[in-house]
C-alpha cells in the first residue's frame, strides 16, 4: 500500500509581523496627514487676515485724505495723542445711519470709535458685518518728519505739505476689544495737505 502525502499548503491570513509593520505605517500617514491638515489651516487663518489688514490699510489713505482729513490728522499730531481707528465691512442694506449700496452691497468704512456718527450703533454694524473688525492705531511720526520739524499750534502755521504717521493695524474679534500690544502691521503713513 502507498500512501500518498498531500503537499502541505500555507495558512491563509497575514502573519503577526505583517500585521505590526501594516499598522505601524497607517499610524505614521495619519499623524503626517493631521500635521499637515493643522498647518494648511493656520496657514489659511494667516493669509484670510493678512488679506483683511491689506484690504482695510488700502482704505485707510483715502480716509485720512478726505476734505478736513490734514486738519484733522494735524489735530491729532498735536495734541500728542495716538488715535484709534476701526474698519468694518458690512452688508449695506441692513444698517440705518451709515452710507448704504444697493442690492445689500458689501461696503466698508473707517470710523473713530470715541466720535460715532449720530444715531450710530456699533451693535447694529457688528451685527451687519462681512469680515472681521480691523483696529488701527495713529501715531505722529518724529522719524518720518524731516529734522527739526515742530508742530505750531495753529495748521496754518505749519509749513509742510504732510504729516506722518506710524500706523498699526490688527484684526479684532470685536469693536471694544484693545489693540493687541504685538499688532499685525506696521506701515509708515502720509497724510498730504
Amino acid at each position: 500500500m502507498t500512501l500518498l502525502l498531500e503537499p502541505r499548503r500555507p495558512a491563509s491570513g497575514f502573519s503577526l509581523v505583517e500585521v505590526v509593520l501594516a499598522l505601524g505605517i497607517v499610524a505614521f500617514t495619519v499623524t503626517v496627514s493631521v500635521g499637515l491638515i493643522s498647518t494648511l489651516l493656520s496657514s489659511s487663518r494667516e493669509s484670510r487676515q493678512r488679506n483683511e489688514l491689506t484690504v482695510a490699510l488700502d482704505s485707510l489713505q483715502p480716509y485720512l485724505q478726505d476734505d478736513q482729513g490734514f486738519i484733522t490728522c494735524y489735530g491729532w499730531a498735536a495734541g500728542g495723542t495716538e488715535k484709534e481707528l476701526l474698519y468694518v465691512s458690512y452688508r449695506a442694506d441692513t444698517i440705518s445711519g451709515i452710507p448704504k449700496g444697493g442690492g445689500g452691497a458689501v461696503r466698508s468704512l473707517w470710523l473713530d470709535p470715541a466720535s460715532p456718527p449720530p444715531g450710530f450703533a456699533l451693535a447694529d454694524l457688528d451685527a451687519a458685518r462681512e469680515g472681521r473688525w480691523v483696529r488701527a492705531r495713529l501715531t505722529y511720526s518724529t522719524a518720518l518728519m524731516p529734522a527739526d520739524t515742530t508742530l505750531p499750534s495753529s495748521v496754518d502755521d505749519f509749513p509742510l505739505a504732510f504729516i506722518a504717521f506710524d500706523a498699526a493695524l490688527a484684526v479684532v474679534a470685536e469693536p471694544t476689544q484693545p489693540m493687541p500690544t504685538r499688532p499685525s502691521f506696521r506701515v509708515p503713513i502720509a497724510v498730504n495737505r
